[in-house]
């Protein structure tokens, strides 16, 4: 994948590395951009099937929460479900999943596509997605296929500029004594010869 260094290749030895993977793909947006920044993390590759009617990642994603949480005790299960029941569809999607990245990921932009059956039809799921309005803040999607099921995500560096800089007035030293016109704002006091500014900024 163009001499890119993967953080999760079916190594299953650091259990603690897994989990904290598997807890970036539960979070919200903002918790897992946290977490992608302290592993490193540049890109998201996901396969999805909805479109294309083959297998993808959604049926592991249980397993994602009980490898999760087995290093990160405040993660739950029953927060995934809703009604008693997981799912895609608008009467088993639970705010928590709706609103994970392993969702969005997956799901971003599927509410445009339309179908026989409405717009962000399923077709592996045979469903229609519970969840399609929505945008993403750290991550922005640089390649989908045409079949959707190759989909990849740049994670957005962080801002390094800190709040603008609003400099004071300043006095513009002049070497000379020119003649001003009344509509320059330069004055003559006899002395040094300045007016007042405003920096653009």
């Amino acid at each position: 994948m163009s001499n890119r260094t993967t953080l999760i290749d079916n190594n299953t030895w650091n259990n603690t590395h897994i989990a904290t993977v598997g807890k970036f793909f539960l979070s919200n947006e903002e918790e897992g951009y946290e977490i992608a920044q302290s592993l490193g993390a540049n890109y998201v590759l996901r396969v999805f099937g909805g479109q294309a009617k083959r297998r993808d990642e959604l049926p592991g994603f249980l397993w994602y929460v009980r490898i999760a949480a087995s290093v990160f005790k405040t993660i739950d299960e029953q927060e995934f479900y809703k009604n008693r029941d997981f799912g895609i569809s608008k009467e088993k999607l639970s705010d928590k999943f709706a609103n994970s990245i392993f969702y969005k990921t997956l799901y971003y932009r599927f509410g445009e596509v339309p179908s026989r059956y409405g717009y962000g039809y399923d077709k592996m799921r045979k469903a229609i997605i519970g969840h399609k309005d929505f945008t993403l803040t750290h991550f922005k999607e640089v390649y989908t296929s045409k079949s959707w099921i190759i989909r990849i995500y740049e994670i957005l560096p962080r801002s390094n500029r800190g709040p603008t800089f609003v400099a004071p007035p300043r006095k513009l030293w002049l070497q000379t004594d020119p003649q001003h016109s009344a509509a320059s704002g330069l004055e003559h006091k006899g002395g040094e010869t300045y007016r007042y500014f405003e920096p653009k900024l």
